[in-house]
């Protein structure tokens, strides 16, 4: 082989068991043109030839999910239906999960979700319930990657309020302070209807510190870390509506661990709630890859002709791949002599019925999926013809006789030597 290409970027060619690769990785309209590949030895020279068209495509075969109208916040009164509506493209179709206060929705029979084939993502909330309310997420996800969209829904009820005297406290993340009612409209200093609890999170993933509240007038919300005022950012959010009040860790890490305050304040008295938040290392990441061979082909020796033959190999991918087989560089197509299996481990087999010089050769399995391919190949070969060849081989130098005038001789001489007499 020559290795015409091996100064372009990131064209690579390979040599492996008679296949021979010619590898493009990010091919450009350039590169179109007729290629060819030659093949020399002592005893000639072969070339095939392809021509190569690039057609530009207008949009990407592949995508990940994005969302082109988002969700928008929701206030309502309670009984009334509640609709949230977002459109997403992505292909794959993405699929569409539905978060609230960053905890997967539970449905109940008064919910109705759905995706139509324009993308578009509804979810229905009949008869709403003040418990209705919070930070609503729609998530869109395909092999690719995924894409978030959120809004507020704001469920107008009448609270149960509490009286509290106007001085300062401090409420453990379990105690509810009760107190005879009171009108809405008096003013009051914060009080908890709904304290803050503690977690165990995994790395990378979400988690949300949330109490309930009520003051009158509306109260300012602080939150802080083992001491520190918590400011927000890609990984940390806050929220307060009010009444609800919370702490959204879209990422978690480890040095978000620590001791989490709420401290709820207007001008007459303050009220602070904790929690402690653990993160845990995760240990078994799920990392999605491009296939890998765990058992490659291996060659096969026929004794006879018209005798059957098995090749098996085991490739893992994530997500599954899709295995295609080639015999001297070509698609198997539909052929009633060939028979191929994968079970769902991994186990791929071409099984030949009956082998002849015509389907001996170098058979290759081609695994694939979103992330890359790999290929494994193997020759099948009769041993007839393996012990043909070996005895032609075996053969370096030929007697031969020689009538002379002058005398009777005998010589050696090479192969393929030009003899003269």
């Amino acid at each position: 082989m020559y290795g015409l290409f091996s100064g372009l970027f990131g064209v690579g060619t390979k040599y492996e068991d008679g296949l021979c690769t010619l590898t493009i990785p990010h091919i450009s309209s350039s590169q179109a043109g007729c290629y060819t590949c030659e093949a020399e030895n002592v005893h000639g020279l072969g070339r095939s030839s392809s021509i190569v068209e690039v057609t530009p495509s207008p949009t990407r075969a592949y995508s990940a999910p994005r969302f082109f109208e988002i969700l928008a916040n929701r206030s309502v009164f309670e009984n009334e239906e509640i609709i949230l509506e977002c459109s997403v493209i992505g292909k794959p179709t993405p699929a569409i999960t539905w978060y609230k206060d960053g905890l997967k929705l539970m449905f109940e029979n008064r919910m109705l979700h759905y995706t139509d084939r324009k993308g578009i993502a509804r979810l229905n909330i009949m008869k709403a319930k003040v418990c209705d309310s919070g930070e609503y997420t729609c998530e869109a996800s395909n092999i690719l990657g995924k894409d978030f969209t959120h809004c507020n829904v704001q469920v107008n009820g009448l609270p149960l309020l509490y009286r509290t005297t106007p001085s300062t406290s401090r409420c453990p993340s379990r105690c509810v302070s009760p107190s005879p009612a009171y009108s809405l409209d008096e003013p009051h200093p914060p009080i908890i209807t709904r304290p803050i609890t503690g977690a165990t999170v995994t790395v990378g993933c979400r988690e949300l510190l949330e109490l309930e509240v009520n003051g009158n007038p509306t109260p300012t919300v602080e939150w802080y870390h083992d001491g520190k005022l918590v400011a927000q950012s890609r990984t940390l959010r806050t929220y307060f509506d009010g009444r609800l009040a919370f702490l959204k860790i879209y990422r978690a890490q480890m040095d978000h661990t620590g001791l989490y305050v709420c401290k709820i304040s207007n001008k007459l008295g303050t009220v602070e709630a904790s929690a402690f938040l653990t993160v845990e290392e995760e240990f078994s990441p799920h990392v999605p890859n491009m296939p890998t061979f765990i058992r490659k082909l291996e060659d096969v020796i026929v004794e006879k002709i018209g005798q059957p033959a098995s090749l098996n190999c085991q490739v893992h991918g994530d997500p599954p791949p899709v295995l295609c087989w080639l015999q001297n560089g070509r698609a198997i197509r539909s052929d009633p002599s060939y028979c191929c299996r994968m079970t769902n481990d991994g186990i791929a087999s071409l099984d030949i019925t009956a082998v002849t010089e015509q389907y001996c050769g170098t058979y290759t399995a081609v695994a694939s999926n979103a992330f890359g391919d790999a290929h494994s190949s193997a020759i099948v070969k009769l041993m007839q013809s393996t012990n043909m060849v070996n005895a032609v081989n075996h053969i370096s130098r030929i007697p031969i006789t020689i009538d002379s005038c002058q005398s009777d001789e005998q010589s050696f001489v090479d192969e393929n030597t030009d003899i003269s007499l």
